[in-house]
């Protein structure tokens, strides 16, 4: 009986700095990007331009030996950002020796950055492709999708950064890095504007504040005239429970169902058991009404405001796209080299 062990499948790489030096003539960045991200859109026409990188045909038996699947998994694995893992999952092999050249000396410079524990600082990415698609259609974005796009700058912006400083040992990094734009003016809209959890901050504009201010003073002068209310002995004989409680955003009290003619107000509802019946008071009724229009006032402020960062966002679609198709470049390439 054979005891020879089946074949390995794991892609075996060579270092990259164990390789002889290239010496040929790089391609272009914009080249090299547009030949990355056309695997994921593939030419309506076949004689598009980045078909002459490629291969023509290449039997699926050579990329079978080639373990080319398995490479690509390994790859996708070490991606930060969705839209790298893409780009991973998507490659081609290459033929034209120009943009093997400049692949190759790309993934040099960042295998030279992470001996030397440099990681390029491309953490913290998210997917705002829906999201830019939205806005560009004249959409209004919710807080999460604005929050995402600042740090997507935020990203931009330490990344454009931390090639800027080291030019002299990855000048094809930073040759990419420098066509990011951190939309400064947007980034910092929004980064004052929007929290982590996606809730605008209080200086999103001059009246949120004062707005939010305004409901709270209301919230309080509720509760203050019902517990005054929760303590009259007059009103305590007719109480389910010693609480109260909201029926659409408006204070209740549970009053026993033999007692709803002795409290006159609003019934918003009944318990499951017939028992309880859930009153507004007359006492709580413009207080309630109050508070409702300072609701109103404050959702519809809140709706100005992401319409503006909205149409802020729209102007900036452009750059933002942009940068994520060289963030997802740049992601790929740290992914090849890890």
């Amino acid at each position: 009986m054979s005891t020879d062990s089946a074949p390995s499948t794991t892609y075996d790489a060579p270092r990259f700095d164990e390789l002889p030096a290239l010496t040929a003539e790089t391609l272009d960045f914009e080249v090299s990007l547009e030949l990355a991200l056309a695997t994921l859109t593939p030419a309506e026409k076949p004689e598009e331009s980045w078909r002459a990188y490629y291969p023509r045909g290449m039997p699926e038996k050579t990329l079978q030996d080639l373990q080319w699947d398995d490479l690509l998994q390994q790859i996708a694995e070490g991606a930060m950002s969705p839209e790298g893992v893409e780009l991973a999952l998507a490659l081609r092999p290459l033929t034209d020796e120009r943009a093997v050249a400049r692949r190759l000396n790309e993934v040099r410079e960042c295998q030279a950055l992470l001996s030397e524990r440099d990681e390029p600082p491309l953490r913290g990415l998210s997917d705002t492709r829906k999201a830019l698609a939205h806005v560009e259609r004249s959409g209004s974005l919710i807080g999460e999708d604005l929050y995402a796009i600042a740090r997507n700058c935020d990203v931009a912006s330490r990344t454009a950064r931390f090639f800027r400083h080291r030019e002299q040992i990855t000048p094809h990094l930073a040759d990419a890095a420098r066509t990011l734009d951190a939309c400064d003016a947007l980034r910092e809209t929004l980064n004052r504007a929007v929290e982590p959890d996606g809730s605008l901050s209080d200086d999103a504009s001059p009246d949120l504040r004062r707005l939010r201010r305004a409901v709270q003073n209301h919230h309080d002068r509720l509760r203050t005239r019902v517990d005054q209310m929760l303590q009259d002995p007059a009103m305590k004989r007719h109480l389910q429970d010693d609480f109260f409680t909201l029926r659409e955003d408006r204070y209740v009290l549970p009053i026993r169902s033999g007692g709803k003619g002795e409290v006159p107000g609003i019934v918003h509802a009944y318990s499951s058991s017939g028992r309880t019946a859930f009153i507004e008071p007359e006492a709580l009724v413009q207080l309630n009404n109050q508070l409702r229009w300072a609701q109103i006032e404050l959702r519809e402020e809140e709706d100005r405001i992401l319409e503006r960062l909205s149409r802020m966002v729209e102007q900036f679609a452009g750059p933002l796209r942009r940068n994520t198709r060289v963030l997802a470049y740049l992601d790929l390439i740290l992914a090849s080299a890890r």
